[in-house]
């Protein structure tokens, strides 16, 4: 059905209709969903760790090992020997635009807990650092938000004493869902209009028709 072999106030009507619907029909807006890391099903010692989209690596020569943190629950260090400790680097499958992870020990030495993020070309997006004194067990949380995070790096350093032995857990991150085109509630209205105006003007029409036809 063309719309030019219409007639005219139909034509209209339709035309209007169409554009009203196709204005309505748009793809929805950006939408991100969190995950979280617990480590809750991490082995005792392995080369990486993978959960909810995101692998765990060392940045040494060390392995990811799970422990029971200060918070009573399960979370990861990085080592070889339990003499040195690593910094951990979080992979996000897909990138994320918001990454934090909760930073501590047991009162043993002070701590220099940090969470930096990076871009997919190793460039740094940002940094957040707190200082943990010696007489301090406990987790704090450590958060940063940028566009297009590819990983962070977390962990401690010095003061720390051997390296990188700051508990990390809770782990979470927010990324891009992908959503398909769908119609807002006003484009059902507008179709329905649009399918209403065009019957009655098509009987209207075949009315009139019928009518000059009988009168001739």
């Amino acid at each position: 059905m063309k719309i030019e072999r219409m007639p005219g106030r139909v034509r209209a009507a339709a035309a209007a209709g169409l554009a009203a619907a196709a204005a309505a029909l748009v793809a929805a807006g950006p939408v991100w969903a969190d995950g979280t890391v617990t480590f809750e099903a991490a082995a005792p010692s392995s080369v990486s760790y993978t959960e909810a989209g995101v692998t765990f690596t060392s940045q040494g020569s060390g392995g990811i090992d799970s422990f029971i943190g200060p918070n009573g629950t399960k979370g990861i260090l990085s080592t070889n020997d339990f003499s040195n400790y690593f910094e951990i680097r979080g992979t996000i499958a897909g990138g994320a635009s918001f990454v934090s992870v909760d930073l501590g020990d047991f009162n043993q030495d002070p701590d220099l807990i940090f969470l930096e993020v990076f871009d997919a070309g190793d460039n740094s997006l940002g940094i957040t650092s707190q200082l943990v004194a010696s007489s301090y067990t406990g987790m704090n949380t450590l958060s940063l938000s940028a566009s297009n995070i590819s990983y962070a790096v977390f962990g401690a350093r010095a003061p720390a004493l051997g390296g990188s032995t700051a508990y990390a857990d809770n782990f979470t991150y927010r990324s891009p869902v992908a959503v398909a085109a769908v119609p807002e509630p006003g484009a059902y209205a507008t179709g329905a209009l649009f399918a209403g105006t065009l019957g009655l003007g098509l009987v209207r029409g075949r009315r009139r028709k019928g009518g000059a036809a009988s009168a001739s």
